[in-house]
């Protein structure tokens, strides 16, 4: 990132002006790159509740046989 390689310059020579820190504000994301993180939100979400599921499948399938 350029804000990164310009702190790190700084670190390493005098001549700049050394920077302490860097304030991001009103960042907005392009329409394309937010469907894209909101896909692998969702995606993230259903694996999850899917683990979630099949854990509770192999509980009940453990009572069950427990308790024949």
């Amino acid at each position: 990132m350029m804000i990164q390689s310009i702190m790190e310059m700084s670190k390493h020579n005098s001549s700049f002006v050394k920077v302490e820190r860097v304030e991001v504000k009103d960042v907005r994301l392009p329409q394309q790159l937010q469907r894209a993180m909101a896909a692998e939100a969702e995606a993230s979400r259903e694996a999850r509740a899917k683990v979630i599921a099949a854990e509770g499948e192999q509980k009940a399938a453990r009572y069950f046989l427990k308790n024949l």
